[in-house]
């Protein structure tokens, strides 16, 4: 195995070379991230994806980038392998709703999470099943930051990195429990567990749609 973190894009390889099992993508949720999680499918020898969460593009008061984040949460779920988000220092509501459609979270201590309504990118389904439904109205409705570790105590977060580590160190550990796992038995299970949420998923962002749209409408006044 290379020097390096599992997965790492400055690896070079020539065409000789064993396909990365690890198709690591990041950090921003725009464009560029949703056709290459729609893409997966075609990704020859990949295992695992690695989600490195940073900035978001765009406002979600504007259809367009509710869409496109909508794109993204519907590839996470439609790929057949398990995708592992890191999160970075600061979690805001699209990085959020990315966050929880995947396998496995991954933070540091460092990192906060700090969400707004309205719920977009599928996170009115998402966000109750992680934390309940109380808990889901307190970081909504308040906007209150919430520390990793209560992320994790909660559900946002599956995997806090231990003090004197980091995120990534974490997500490689990860990685490589699921690299060690078979393929098949993951794919089934993840369908199994996402069959629910799948089947809801397009009412939950058509009903987050609309209500975005009508209080966009309503700040412009």
């Amino acid at each position: 195995m290379p020097d390096g973190p599992v997965g790492d894009p400055g690896t070079r390889r020539d065409a000789a070379d064993p396909v990365d099992p690890v198709v690591r993508l990041g950090p921003r949720v725009d464009e560029s991230l949703a056709v290459a999680l729609e893409r997966l499918r075609a990704e020859r020898g990949a295992r695992v994806v690695v989600l490195d969460l940073g900035e978001a593009e765009g406002t979600w008061d504007d259809v367009a980038h509710r869409a496109l984040l909508a794109r993204c949460v519907r590839a996470v779920l439609a790929t057949d392998l398990p995708v592992v988000a890191v999160l970075g220092d600061r979690v805001t509501t699209a990085t959020c709703a990315v966050a929880l459609a995947c396998d496995a979270v991954v933070a540091d201590r460092s990192t906060s999470v700090q969400i707004a309504p309205p719920a977009v990118g599928g996170l009115s389904l998402t966000l109750p099943a992680a934390v309940g439904r109380l808990r889901a109205r307190r970081m909504l409705l308040l906007g209150e930051a919430v520390t990793a570790v209560s992320a994790a105590d909660w559900g946002v977060v599956t995997h806090l990195a231990p003090s004197g580590s980091t995120a990534r160190a974490r997500a490689d550990a990860v990685v490589r429990a699921l690299l060690e796992a078979d393929a098949l038995t993951l794919a089934g299970t993840r369908r199994v567990l996402d069959a629910d949420l799948a089947a809801r998923l397009e009412e939950a962002l058509a009903h987050e749609d609309r209500t975005a749209s009508l209080l966009a409408r309503h700040a412009a006044r």
